[in-house]
């Protein structure tokens, strides 16, 4: 899973950090949260969720297209 770049139940905070990389430290300010917010692009989030040092399980934040601004045509 870590050459994947794919993260799942039970793998440990430093195989998720080989995994992914560091989260973002504007939204996972402490590597000891208990939660983990990454950024798969601007649109699509997902939070790693931790009981202790062990990942209990991911979940995907998609964003629906077509909302949001509009731009301007002319």
């Amino acid at each position: 899973m870590i050459e994947e770049g794919t993260v799942g139940a039970g793998m440990t905070r430093e195989q998720v950090l080989m995994a992914l990389g560091y989260p973002p430290a504007h939204r996972t300010p402490r590597l000891d949260a208990p939660v983990w917010m990454h950024c798969v692009d601007r649109e699509d989030t997902f939070e790693v969720y931790f009981d202790g040092d062990r990942v209990s399980r991911v979940k995907r934040q998609e964003k629906r297209h077509g909302r949001g601004r509009r731009r301007r045509s002319g």
